[in-house]
């Protein structure tokens, strides 16, 4: 029988869900990243309650995704994002 093999670090308290938030298909929640190749970046990622993080989306470590807020497929977050900032960044 094999050694179970746990990893030395774990993103797990570094991500924040909030309650009836669906998480698409294949979207990173990245609280980790090693910048210039030298430092590695730790900050948490917060998704609200009742959120829709689509498929493919990429979240990096400092993302805040306010409640109700909704990503489409393959959005990548580089900054906070509110329910109000959704509705306005909508085409007319």
């Amino acid at each position: 029988m094999r050694p179970l093999c746990l990893p030395l670090f774990s993103d797990a308290p570094l991500l924040h869900l909030g309650d009836l938030t669906a998480i698409g298909a294949g979207a990173t929640l990245r609280p980790a990243a090693v910048l210039r190749g030298q430092v590695l970046s730790l900050a948490e990622v917060t998704v609200g309650e009742g959120c829709a993080v689509g498929a493919r989306c990429v979240l990096p470590g400092g993302s805040v995704v306010g409640d109700g807020a909704s990503l489409d497929p393959l959005t990548v977050l580089a900054v906070r994002t509110t329910t109000t900032d959704m509705q306005q960044s909508q085409p007319p």
